[in-house]
């Protein structure tokens, strides 16, 4: 972040943050954290300890939730034994509002016991409990407890319960330099498509303040994301000769509750308008190498259609629906567009922001947008295929307002929830009820997997109704239950610089795996 704004890597001033953190970035006291903090939805609408919308980032690390302990009481917690063998069992969990929402639905109170990692850490070390609940990234940076493991006293179970994403993020009306920031994240991902390394050939850090700023200074400065990876984690590149793997993903919905009454949404700001007016005004981009008939522009299409029913008490009619080609996408449309549209479907950041040349201030700030719900098959740069996943398209709305936006989340994690709870169209009735955007919109979550089931539904119908050119490709939910390699991977399958991948026999299946960074 500092390589982009200031054009000098060195040229930050490090902050120890922990339950004030959110003090701190609301009186300035720090401009950004990447504090390992977890978001769950339900702290968009309004984050716990100051009751303000914070803006939170992209994750820039996924955190695994699993086991940690001696082999015989990780197998007992796994099976939910606590009979026989498992009666001792005793489970220090990490409270966060994850796995405090996820351990009660595995094992009853009495077996666990909540609290802070480093409480926690020491109660399993000084044997009060024998399995430790807890992100990886926590794991990981305590020492003690990697000398547990490497001495095989203690092992991490071999699959994760959950998955932890960790987001940067800014103080609330702030919104270029979240785009900024967003910006930093977006370009050292890029560049690890495109092997730009740090410090290669033309690729140099400038180190000054006095050049225009530039999101390449995040790689020219500090490298590609994988050489971050790299230096942090540790050199764990693995793929599957270059196959398509799950990239859908979204984030938790947290309590769908409320303290107290719960505020009608549905009487201020955009949702009001909206009802008011009757209908959706929904716009779709269609980029120049894309047509109506893309599979983009159908998924795109749907989710239009999807903001609509959650609205309107599941009536699709309410959605209108314009379609918008590069003519339109000026660099003025974005700030204008609540004029005419409420939210456009069908837009990736990088079609507005540009990452390789001098930074447009005037186009920073200007829209939010909501989880990827797709992504093309390769990335496209001047012209030039890249393997690797390509760009991924989301619902835009106006920064003006948060509950809007935070509302239109909400509506691409249902389908993800649906799918990661094998509900279906038919099965719409186990979503859950949603009081937090008040009593209108209570039966949301349902009226949208009533209406056009989970993920899987979606795209299936979506292929059918496009013109075929492409699969499914990159499009499957990410399933928070996985196994687990039991340290940190990098997957450079996504990124298509794979090394050659060997053909190996894993319980009589085949496949061809690459380790190491091509």
């Amino acid at each position: 972040v500092a390589s982009v704004a200031l054009g000098n890597p060195d040229k930050v001033n490090y902050t120890s943050v922990s339950g004030d953190q959110f003090i701190k970035l609301q009186e300035r006291l720090v401009d950004v954290l990447f504090a390992g903090y977890v978001l769950t939805l339900d702290k968009a609408v309004k984050e716990p300890t100051t009751g303000l919308k914070f803006l939170f980032g992209t994750p820039y690390y996924h955190s695994s939730i699993v086991y940690l302990g001696e082999q015989e009481y990780i197998r007992c917690a796994s099976d939910g034994k606590r009979y026989g063998v498992c009666e001792d069992l005793a489970v220090c969990a990490v409270d966060t509002t994850e796995i405090r929402n996820l351990i009660p639905t595995i094992l009853p109170a009495p077996f666990v016991t909540f609290g802070l990692f480093p409480e926690m850490s020491e109660a399993l070390q000084n044997e009060t409990c024998n399995v430790l609940v807890s992100g990886s990234y926590k794991i990981y940076g305590d020492s003690k407890l990697q000398d547990k493991i490497f001495s095989g006293s203690y092992i991490m179970s071999s699959f994760h319960i959950s998955r932890d994403p960790l987001v940067s993020v800014i103080r609330p009306g702030d919104y270029a330099w979240f785009d900024l920031v967003e910006g930093a994240k977006a370009a050292a991902l890029r560049s690890s498509h495109r092997n730009i390394e740090v410090a290669i050939g033309p690729w140099t850090c400038p180190n000054s303040t006095e050049l225009p700023m530039s999101f390449l200074n995040a790689p020219r400065c500090v490298g590609s994301a994988y050489e971050v990876f790299e230096r942090s984690l540790g050199p764990n590149a693995y793929g599957y000769n270059n196959s398509f793997m799950p990239t859908i993903d979204a984030y938790n919905f947290g309590s769908l509750d409320c303290e107290g009454e719960c505020e009608d949404a549905l009487k201020y700001g955009t949702l009001k308008r909206i009802k008011e007016r009757g209908q959706l005004n929904c716009g779709v981009y269609i980029p120049p190498h894309l047509t109506s008939k893309s599979l983009q522009t159908v998924i795109s299409t749907k989710y239009c259609f999807l903001v609509a029913v959650a609205i309107f008490q599941g009536d699709p009619s309410a959605a209108n629906v314009t379609y918008l080609g590069s003519e339109d996408f000026s660099v003025d449309f974005l700030p204008d567009f609540p004029a005419d549209f409420d939210v456009v479907a069908g837009v990736n950041w990088e079609d507005y922001v540009s990452l390789d040349s001098e930074i447009s201030e005037e186009r920073l700030g200007k829209a939010t947008a909501t989880s990827f719900y797709y992504w093309q098959d390769k990335f496209e740069y001047n012209g030039t295929l890249y393997d690797g996943v390509g760009k991924g398209p989301s619902l835009f709305t106006h920064v003006a307002d948060s509950t809007f936006s935070t509302f239109t989340e909400y509506v691409t994690a249902s389908v993800v929830h649906a799918q990661r709870n094998k509900i279906t169209k038919s099965t719409n009735q186990n979503m859950p009820l949603a009081h937090i955007f008040g009593s209108g919109l209570t039966f949301m979550l349902r009226d949208v997997v009533s209406y056009a089931g989970n993920y899987d539904e979606i795209l299936e119908e979506a292929i059918s109704l496009s013109d075929q050119a492409v699969g499914q490709g990159w499009n499957a939910v990410r399933q928070n239950i996985d196994l687990y390699a039991g340290l940190p991977v990098y997957n450079c399958d996504a990124y298509g610089t794979c090394a050659p991948c060997q053909n190996l026999d894993f319980d009589g299946v085949e496949v061809c795996l690459s380790i190491g960074f091509a």
